[in-house]
């Protein structure tokens, strides 16, 4: 009985988990005065359970099987495209692809309780396929870009891998995890640094709750549109200043033109 207690709080769509290991209840909605917090007794004899995986036995009305849809905003099928494998049986080494588009790595199978239909999605990722190795590397599994001319054709080295945004924060989250440049307070608005972004996201910190490592905020467009959402990563949020994926922003400036704080 004990494990179909533990399935049950585990496997509810409405059951969510927090970083310290507190389960809360979305039945009735996400703010903040419609969450509740759960144990698996409570879970175990609530009767608007809901699973968030396809349980059977089920009867099904049809099959809605969706196209495959090849195409990348990363690159076109031919572009040739520098490769470096993440498994350490490929020593680091950069090979020379041919990029094939976003090609199946998985199914996603959706069921429909009102009309009993199964929708079958196809979870695509980058593929390159690597003729030294004669395989298949996936986006997933390594780094790699587009061989735009000929001075790309020099390879991905640690240098290159190291630099990256979120290797520097993996790495002091590992080596520094009480480093903090920013600590977070309510009231606050900070910005993504995302260069691609025309219209760059912008957040404003409604409340503070360091006791359950969370914080709730606003979340900003940029061309107008806004909700709220809680956040259980309050110490990944302040780390990510760090690294600069986000900055402080001057609240009081206009969405699409937020100017940084000095």
């Amino acid at each position: 009985m004990a494990e179909e207690k533990t399935k049950k709080i585990e496997r509810c769509k409405f059951s969510h988990l927090r970083f310290n290991g507190d389960r809360y209840c979305t039945q009735a909605g996400i703010a903040d005065d419609k969450i509740t917090y759960i144990d698996e007794a409570r879970c175990e004899s609530c009767e608007r359970y809901k699973s968030r995986y396809i349980e059977f036995p089920i009867t099904v009305n049809g099959i809605d099987i969706k196209p495959i849809d090849t195409t990348s905003f990363s690159a076109k099928a031919g572009d040739l495209v520098g490769v470096r494998p993440c498994g350490k049986e490929y020593e680091g080494k950069t090979y020379l692809g041919i990029f094939l588009g976003d090609l199946p790595i998985q199914n996603i199978v959706l069921f429909n309780e009102e009309t009993k239909t199964l929708s079958v999605n196809a979870h695509t990722n980058p593929a390159m396929f690597v003729p030294e190795l004669k395989k298949i590397i996936y986006g997933c599994g390594s780094w790699w870009y587009k061989i735009k001319s000929e001075k790309d054709l020099c390879s991905i080295t640690d240098e290159n891998i190291n630099e990256a945004w979120y290797v520097k924060m993996m790495h002091q989250l590992k080596d520094e995890p009480k480093r903090r440049g920013i600590t977070l307070k309510e009231g606050d608005c900070f910005q993504q640094t995302w260069k691609g972004a025309q219209f760059a996201m912008w957040f404003k910190v409604i409340q503070i709750d360091r006791p359950n490592n969370s914080l709730r905020v606003e979340c900003h467009s940029g061309i107008g549109s806004m909700h709220e959402e809680i956040w259980d990563d309050l110490d990944t949020t302040e780390s990510a200043f760090d690294v600069g994926e986000y900055k402080m922003i001057n609240p009081d400036a206009d969405p699409g033109d937020k100017e940084e704080k000095k």
